[in-house]
């Protein structure tokens, strides 16, 4: 998962020399001074890239670019004082502190929780509608409403598994040998074995 293993990376390149040049060698379109904007949407396009170089789109694949984006957004912009403007260097920071083990869990929980999240309402979507009226399910909007914000919260919850042991994975594997692309595929999908594996778990027990 491309998008995934530049979640790993964009926050590395912030601890380089050049920031902006450790990004431009990542694939992101960046200037020489990124606002957290401006680096969530070079992941994007640095995303797009790469599945136009493979040519094989997916629904899931684009819910990861989002998310990732979003992730980035949410997890970094975080940790910058906005009330008072921001820096190139205070954008820097406040991604170079996401390489520590308790940031980086944070940082990949936020992001597995939005595509569970997603990937949930992916096929929630089609249906959840079909149950909302005076003889179904959800006898009204608000009701949809209140189910669809509990989902949020259960798809949360439920990532916490990921970030347990991701911020411990993240340390010890950049420090071992680096973090290929290969490698961080296959901690995503280690991470959505949990993930369903801990909701099947939920469902039996709240059945």
């Amino acid at each position: 998962m491309h998008a995934f293993w530049l979640l790993t990376q964009i926050p590395l390149a912030a601890r380089q020399p050049d920031f902006a040049r450790a990004l431009r060698n990542l694939g992101l379109e960046i200037g020489e001074q990124p606002s957290v904007i401006d680096i969530a949407r070079g992941f994007s396009d640095a995303v797009d890239g790469r599945v136009r170089n493979v040519r094989r789109r997916t629904d899931f694949g684009e819910m990861a670019q989002m998310c990732g984006a979003e992730a980035l957004c949410a997890v970094a912009g975080r940790n910058l004082n906005q009330l008072f403007g921001t820096s190139p260097q205070d954008v820097r920071t406040a991604f170079a502190g996401l390489t520590t083990v308790k940031q980086f869990s944070i940082l990949s929980m936020d992001f597995f929780a939005r595509l569970t999240r997603r990937v949930l309402g992916y096929f929630l979507s089609r249906e959840l509608p079909n149950h909302v009226g005076a003889s179904s399910r959800f006898h009204t909007i608000r009701e949809h409403q209140a189910f669809e914000q509990a989902l949020d919260v259960h798809c949360r919850e439920t990532a916490r598994i990921v970030g347990d042991f991701s911020g411990e994975w993240y340390s010890k594997t950049n420090y071992e040998s680096g973090i290929e692309a290969k490698q961080a595929g296959n901690f995503a999908r280690v991470a959505f074995d949990k993930i369903k594996r801990e909701l099947q778990h939920r469902r039996d027990v709240y059945a």
